[in-house]
C-alpha cells in the first residue's frame, strides 16, 4: 500500500524497491540480488546503495543492513515487539535473531517509524535509543475494504457461503495469541445464541479451536473458513452484524481497521494498540475476561447501541485516510535528508 501509494501520488520522486524477488507492484525499478546471496539484505545490499546513489533507504520490516553507507540515510519501520512481550509464543532462536536485528536497526537508523504509540512505548521499554529519532505513523488498509457492497451483493454472498443473516465475525490466523478460545468460552459460559464465523489461516491453535467446538457441540453455531480469496474478505466484514478481534496483543491490529472501513462495528481487546485504532468507534474487553467479552457481544447486538457505535466510525476513519498517511511519510522522508 505504501509503495504503490507513493508512486501514484508523488511521481516526482524516483523509487527503487529492493527485494529478493520481483513482487506484483507498480514500481518499475526493482533491485534484486545477483546470484545466490543468502545475506543480501544484511551485507550485499550496501554495494547497490553505492551503485544507485541512494538518498534514503527504508527498511519496512524492522531490518536494516548491518553496515552503514554514509551517503544514504536510513529509515526503519518497527511493527511490534511481541517476541519480547510474549516470548512464550516464539522459539528461543527466533527471539534471539529478532532481537539482534531490531537492536542493530534501531542503532543504525536515522529515523524509526513505529506503526502505533504502543509499539513506540515498547521500543522505549526494551531498547535504549535516541527517542527523538522515533515517529508514530499509522497504516491504512487495502482500498477494497472501503468499497461498499449493495444489499443484493451481500445477499448473494450469504447464499454462496451459506451464511446466516446475522453473525459475529472473527478474522484472524488461528494462533494462540489471537485468543479465539476466549470468545468460544464466553459464548458457552453465557449461552450466547449468536452464530460465529471464523476466517483465518491454519496456525498453532487451529486444532484446539476445533476440539473445543466439537466438545461443546457448537458445530451448528460456528462456521470456519481457512482458504478464501482476499477479494471476498470485504463481503465477510460487511455481511457481519459485528466483528470481534480478541488478540492478546498487536502492534497495530489491521482487522480492526478493515472492519471499520466497511462500516461494521468492532469488539476488541482494551490492551495494546487496538484502542488506538478503534478509538470511540469500538467496544473493548479484557482479552481473557469472559464476563466482559459476553457483555460486549450482548451490547453490540442491541440495535440502538450498534447504531451509536457505527455512527462514530466515519470520524475515526479520518485518522487513517490514505492521502493523509502518504503526506506524513513524505514529510518524514524530507526531514531525514
Amino acid at each position: 500500500m505504501l509503495i504503490d501509494g507513493l508512486k501514484h501520488h508523488f511521481p516526482e520522486n524516483d523509487y527503487l524497491l529492493f527485494s529478493p524477488k520481483s513482487p506484483a507492484l507498480s514500481v518499475e525499478n526493482i533491485v534484486t540480488p545477483q546470484g545466490f546471496q543468502p545475506f543480501w539484505r544484511q551485507w550485499g545490499i550496501i554495494n547497490q546503495f553505492k551503485d544507485e546513489n541512494l538518498d534514503i533507504y527504508h527498511g519496512l520490516s524492522a531490518e536494516l543492513p548491518l553496515k552503514r553507507f554514509k551517503k544514504t540515510k536510513t529509515v526503519v519501520t518497527i511493527h511490534d515487539l511481541i517476541f519480547l512481550r510474549y516470548p512464550q509464543y516464539y522459539p528461543f532462536i527466533d527471539r534471539k535473531i529478532y532481537k539482534y536485528k531490531t537492536q542493530k536497526a534501531v542503532e543504525n537508523a536515522d529515523k524509526i517509524v513505529c506503526v502505533s504509540q504502543v509499539t513506540a512505548n515498547d521500543l522505549n521499554r526494551f531498547f535504549l535509543f535516541e527517542t527523538s529519532k522515533t515517529e508514530v505513523l499509522h497504516f491504512d488498509c487495502n482500498p477494497i475494504f472501503y468499497s461498499k457492497k449493495t444489499d443484493d451483493e451481500l445477499a448473494k454472498f450469504r447464499l454462496r457461503y451459506n451464511m446466516p443473516n446475522q453473525f459475529l465475525l472473527i478474522v484472524s490466523k488461528f494462533e494462540k495469541r489471537k485468543n479465539h478460545l476466549s470468545i468460544l468460552k464466553a459464548i458457552v459460559d453465557k449461552n450466547i445464541d449468536i452464530p460465529l464465523v471464523l476466517v483465518g489461516k491454519h496456525g498453532d491453535s487451529y486444532d484446539s479451536v476445533n476440539q473445543f467446538i466439537k466438545k461443546n457441540e457448537l458445530n451448528k453455531k460456528c462456521q470456519i473458513f481457512t482458504t478464501i480469496p482476499t477479494e471476498d474478505l470485504p463481503y465477510f466484514y460487511q455481511a457481519a452484524y459485528a466483528s470481534i478481534f480478541p488478540s492478546e496483543y498487536e502492534g497495530f491490529g489491521i482487522p480492526v481497521l478493515e472492519s471499520m472501513a466497511g462500516g461494521t462495528p468492532v469488539l476488541t481487546t482494551k490492551n495494546s494498540s487496538m484502542a488506538e485504532i478503534g478509538g470511540n468507534a469500538s467496544l473493548y474487553f479484557d482479552a481473557h475476561n469472559t464476563e466482559e467479552i459476553a457483555e460486549a457481544i450482548e451490547t453490540v447486538f442491541q440495535a440502538e447501541e450498534r447504531n451509536l457505535i457505527t455512527s462514530k466510525i466515519p470520524e475515526q476513519l479520518k485518522k487513517f485516510n490514505h492521502q493523509h498517511i502518504l503526506n506524513q511519510y513524505i514529510t518524514m522522508y524530507k526531514s531525514v535528508l
